[in-house]
């Protein structure tokens, strides 16, 4: 029974493993984001009231840097939410295999369970003995 569930486990295991990395190198990712968004924000602001022109194309230009940078930030936060779900579901599927690899198991020692085991009696007859000699010998 061993055998035949073990490889089945054994890759889920290893999905749910991998799903694991993906959300921890998203969570990377989007902090990443977060931070390259922020500084460019705050380039975007600091040129924008030191600069000589507040509204010049390059200032614009940071902005549009700056939103863009924004938007890929809030697709890393998707990117995590969706990891997330992956290594759920795997871990569901994980579950209901070590679930249903129990019932079959129970099953199994429930059917080969010695004190459930109904006996017949059966009757034997006494042989007649030929000689007391036989006996000792």
């Amino acid at each position: 029974m061993r055998k035949k569930y073990a490889p089945k486990i054994a890759t889920l295991e290893e999905k749910v493993r991998k799903a694991q990395q993906a959300v921890e190198r998203e969570t990377a990712q989007a902090s990443q984001a977060k931070m390259q968004t922020a500084v460019s924000v705050g380039a975007t602001l600091l040129g924008a009231f030191k600069g000589r022109k507040a509204m010049s194309a390059s200032t614009i230009g940071r902005a549009g840097t700056a939103m863009s940078r924004a938007g890929r930030s809030m697709e890393q936060a998707g990117d995590i939410g969706r990891a997330q779900e992956t290594v759920a579901e795997y871990q569901r599927q994980l579950d209901d295999l070590n679930a249903q690899f129990q019932e079959e198991t129970n099953a199994l020692e429930a059917k080969i369970d010695p004190a459930n085991e109904e006996l017949e009696p059966v009757a034997i007859s006494p042989k007649k003995p030929t000689s007391l000699s036989s006996w000792c010998l």
